[in-house]
């Protein structure tokens, strides 16, 4: 077809001069003669005088300036040919011409204006075909029209000679054969379509090729063509177009516009071919496709910048300008791309650089690239980097919609050099980036990679402001995005060290990060951020080591090790599930602003960090598959969760401040706690000797104190909490103000002496209950037992007790010494009492004043077997003040039955009255009756029951037939309602007749049961 296209070239004048013979019978050449122009229709303004006719050939020969008027007198007609002159033709009616429009064909010079109405060209369109001629047409006007209908028609400007066509003013030209500018060798093309119309409704100039079934648009064949889509012009070419085709040939075209609101725009339905032949050993020439500001050209098809063959192709985009292809092939992207700013978008094809390096960035602009539309690109480079983003000065590649692009070879860099800065973007699911190297965010200047909306990358290596002077940002964002870093990770700096210069990370939206090399997957030095935020995940598979800040907004990291050191900070709430490891730099710190969750609890390293924890007004979780080691600790109102395997406090480190720790906690260093509230345990505290001081010390139901050691602080001990010293232990810190209150139970073993140091009284409400143990109170600091509390056991108490609740030296037989004891009316003191000639009884001293008021309880022990005159003493005291006010044996008053005789050392009970048989079943003094007993005895097995009427505090201990006690099947507080106690006496005691006591606390009264039970072999 171009062959042949050729040959009509060269030979169509004579072809037309041909065709024009054979209708000489029946067509007129008719000249114009009329210098000053006029109507058509008029037949003396013809030679010969006649009015034209449809199949008359009408010729302008004057070389003069002027204007025919074509109306409904001559609607149509064979030939329209303009030989000289600059002539303006006006169609008010449409015309047609049917076999040719030609400009300058014979003739040098000649200019035709088409400005008014619509002509219709059947055929053919020739301007300045021959060597030597030079031709104009231009089309103006808003609502001016000139049409070629026919696809095999021909439409050609400057095929030899200079040839020229202005659309303007919102004109509209269209054409159903494809137009050649500057075919032949010598030929000189040129097209402008250009402004918009100005008058309302302001239309733009319009240029349409309806080529997409027929030949391409050529522009510079083997000739030279130009043309420019100007200022608010529209362009449409349905097929292809060629530019700079064959050898020798030179294509230029340029599409701009002044702004948005009158941009100029190009569209190829087609190909477009910038210096490149189809033809497989047929080299191009050079052709330059220009957008400049304001304008728009969209190639459907692929866009070809460069021949195998030999070529100098160029595609120049402007700042402000904007080029869309489908596909695009550039065989030196330093020499055929010219992209110094505004939009490349490569929509849905290939993307193909020929093996070269691509750098996008300029100084005078800011050039974008877009792969759009599930676009592929892959760039192979001998030389490095493989792409440079934001190279000499500002630029940005953008993935998109389903893109894919890879990088081989080399890196890719973003931002490289002093203030250049480079933007690398992903975007939507299914688009994805591969770099085989390293990609660099900022290496030297200024960088920024994000990745949103469910995109994928995998990079070798990610390097984040790496060098003195640069400055990276990466962000990952939504649900589906992830970005996998298979080696290094360096956030501002290299392996070799820091940078010095501001790096961030920004994880978030549900998206990830993957950090998959073991063992050291990265660094973040001292200037980097990293962020995990709103439900985003770091994954690791080894250690992270952090110099700079991780912030966990919400976000989570799971698996490998972080290592927070050399001033490294992690801050935030979230769940940081990995290991956090820092022992021989202790410079790291941890600080929350909201919950946190730290640690592995698959790993015995899951938490052992010897830096500083701060705990605000914040739950702070620690994970660990043993125990977690802490460094500082520094509360401010919050609460701190250990592992199961307990919280144990570094050598020499510190935990300070207000708060609260849950689970169990081995402070090897000290404890100091600040503040009215002070600190608040909720587990098991190991006292291995370490300090413990500051404000105040408060022990929470269910935890507790074992061990030894000074706790120097107000100390208070809640209902469910104990203290179990194993050695001495501090409770107190006079002279500063302090105080101990027991709500618990303070439990004291053998030879383990407990100072009572406060500056207030010790306060008990729960128990104090010692065996052969040791307290000693200070003065100031007075034992105070409260209506609720209880002394019980045997031991020693120097200083000074206050009983206005219950001693108990129980159970069994036991002895109490005090330095000082004080009793008040709503005392109660129980004694138990078994054989008088064995010496089975209790034993209450006091080595000073002794004042005795409340009740005395008496506890028969199952061989108590009481005889009038025999009596027992009770007390031992240096002085003495008051007397009891209530005995009872058994909870039932004995007063006529038994005295008490008051000595100036010591106090007895004596019997004076017969005792029938020792109360089985006493009652409250409330009236309501306590039913304990023995369900099924006798039996195998021994079986107890009990039923309070209201919640107590109760003691069941089980004795056999002589008195010793067994086990003790009950000690603690029980609620209102029945309660079962199943107790099987050892094996070895056999069957026999068994006792159980039940002691009742309630209120303010003390209620014993004795019941006896039989078992049976």
């Amino acid at each position: 077809m171009k062959n042949f296209r050729r040959i009509a070239s060269a030979f169509g004048l004579v072809l037309s001069f041909q065709l024009l013979l054979a209708d000489f019978v029946r067509a007129a050449n008719l000249d114009w003669i009329n210098v000053a122009g006029g109507a058509a229709g008029v037949q003396n303004n013809w030679n010969p005088a006649q009015v034209p006719a449809a199949i008359d050939r009408l010729l302008f020969p004057l070389n003069n300036t002027y204007t025919v008027t074509f109306g409904s007198a001559v609607p149509a007609s064979d030939e329209l040919g303009l030989r000289d002159g600059v002539v303006t033709f006006r169609f008010p009616t449409a015309h047609t011409a049917t076999t040719l429009l030609g400009i300058a064909q014979t003739g040098d010079t000649a200019k035709l204006t088409i400005d008014t109405g619509s002509l219709t060209l059947l055929r053919n369109l020739y301007v300045a075909a021959p060597a030597g001629h030079q031709g104009t047409l231009t089309v103006t006007g808003s609502g001016t029209s000139v049409t070629a209908s026919s696809a095999t028609g021909r439409t050609s400007f400057g095929d030899q000679g200079a040839g020229i066509f202005n659309i303007l003013d919102g004109a509209t030209v269209t054409l159903a054969n494809p137009p050649e500018f500057g075919m032949l060798p010598g030929g000189q093309g040129t097209l402008v379509v250009s402004g918009v119309s100005s008058t309302s409704p302001f239309p733009r100039s319009r240029f349409i090729v309806n080529n997409s079934s027929t030949d391409p648009m050529e522009i510079g064949t083997n000739g030279t063509g130009h043309a420019g889509v100007l200022f608010g012009a529209k362009m449409d070419v349905t097929g292809s177009m060629f530019m700079g085709q064959n050898f020798g040939g030179v294509g230029t075209l340029v599409v701009a516009g002044l702004g948005a609101s009158d941009s100029a725009r190009l569209n190829v339905g087609g190909n477009l071919h910038v210096a490149h032949n189809e033809l497989a050993g047929t080299a191009a020439n050079s052709g330059l496709f220009s957008v400049q500001s304001g304008g728009v050209a969209d190639v459907a098809g692929s866009t070809y910048l460069f021949d195998p063959d030999g070529s100098a192709g160029e595609l120049e985009i402007r700042e402000g300008a904007r080029f869309e292809t489908g596909s695009l092939f550039v065989g030196n992207p330093a020499t055929e791309l010219d992209f110094t700013g505004g939009y490349l978008q490569v929509r849905g094809g290939t993307l193909d650089l020929n093996g070269n390096p691509l750098t996008i960035g300029s100084a005078t602009g800011v050039p974008i690239l877009e792969l759009h539309d599930n676009a592929q690109a892959v760039i192979n480079s001998p030389t490095a980097p493989a792409l440079n983003v934001g190279g000499n000065g500002l630029g940005g590649l953008s993935v998109l919609y389903g893109s894919d692009l890879t990088v081989h070879d080399f890196n890719a860099i973003v931002g490289d050099g002093a203030n250049n800065f480079g933007d690398l973007t992903m975007k939507h699911a299914g688009s994805s980036l591969i770099v085989d190297h390293a990609l660099l965010v900022g290496r030297a200047g200024q960088g920024q990679f994000s990745a949103s909306d469910g995109s994928q990358a995998t990079v070798h290596s990610l390097g984040i402001a790496t060098q003195p002077g640069s400055e990276g940002s990466v962000n990952i964002l939504g649900t589906g995005t992830s970005v996998h870093v298979t080696d290094t990770f360096e956030l501002a700096g290299l392996s070799s060290g820091a940078s010095n210069a501001p790096g961030i990370v920004r994880v978030y939206n549900n998206a990830d990060l993957w950090l998959d090399r073991p063992v050291i997957s990265g660094n973040v030095w001292p200037t980097g951020e990293l962020y995990v935020s709103s439900d985003a995940v770091l994954h690791l598979a080894g250690s992270l080591i952090n110099r700079g800040v991780m912030d966990l907004d919400l976000g989570n990291t799971l698996g490998g090790v972080i290592q927070p050191i050399a001033g490294g900070q992690i801050v935030g709430s979230g769940q940081a599930l990995s290991s956090i490891f820092a022992v021989a730099d202790t410079t790291g710190r941890i600080t929350p602003d909201g919950f946190m969750h730290l640690g592995s609890d698959t790993s015995p390293l899951g938490f052992h960090f010897l830096g500083t924890l701060d705990v605000p007004g914040f739950v702070v979780t620690l994970h660990d598959a043993d125990s977690a080691v802490v460094g500082n600790v520094q509360f401010t109102g919050g609460l701190l969760n250990g592992p199961p395997g307990g919280i144990h406090v570094g050598l020499d480190k510190r935990v300070t401040g207000t708060g609260r720790i849950s689970g169990p906690i081995r402070p090897v260093g000290r404890i100091l706690s600040t503040g009215a509230s002070g600190i608040s345990f909720r587990g098991p505290v190991l006292g291995v000797g370490q300090g413990m001081n500051g404000t105040r010390f408060r022990f929470e139901p269910g935890s507790s104190f074992v061990g030894f050691g000074r706790l120097e602080a107000s100390i208070q001990v809640d209902s469910g909490a104990v203290i179990l010293p194993t050695s001495d232990v501090t409770l107190g810190r006079a002279p500063l103000a302090s105080g101990v209150t027991i709500d618990g139970a303070l439990v004291i073993g053998p030879g383990v002496e407990v100072d009572l140091n406060g500056t207030d009284s010790t306060r008990v409400n729960g128990l104090v209950a010692m065996t052969r143990g040791f307290i000693e109170n200070a003065v100031t600091s007075p034992l105070l037992i409260r209506p609720l509390g209880r002394l019980a056991g045997n031991g020693t108490l120097v200083g000074t007790a206050v009983n206005n609740g219950t001693i108990d030296p129980g159970p069994s037989v036991n002895d109490l010494h005090f330095e000082r004891l004080v009793m008040q009316s709503s005392s109660h003191t129980l004694f138990d009492v078994g054989n008088f000639a064995a010496g089975e009884r209790d034993t209450i001293t006091s080595s000073g004043s002794m004042t005795i008021a409340g009740a005395l309880h008496l506890n028969a022990l199952p061989n108590f077997t009481p005889v009038v005159g025999d009596s027992f003493q009770v007390l031992a005291y240096a002085s003495h003040t008051g007397t009891f006010d209530l005995l009872t044996l058994n909870g039932v008053p004995v007063m006529n039955s038994m005295q008490i005789v008051y000595g100036p050392a010591s106090a007895w009970v004596k019997i004076v009255q017969p005792i029938v048989d020792v109360p089985e079943t006493p009652v409250a003094s409330s009236g309501r009756a306590l039913q304990f007993s023995s369900p099924g005895s006798p039996s195998r097995s021994l079986a107890f029951a009990l039923e309070l009427p209201e919640a107590a505090q109760v003691t069941i201990e089980l004795f056999d037939v002589r008195g010793r006690r067994l086990t003790t099947l009950q000690d603690g507080s029980l609620s209102a309602g029945q309660h079962r106690f199943d107790a099987n006496a050892p094996s070895t005691a056999g069957a026999g007749l068994y006792f159980a006591r039940a002691v009742v606390r309630g209120g303010h009264e003390t209620v014993v049961r004795t019941v006896r039970a039989v078992r049976l072999r």
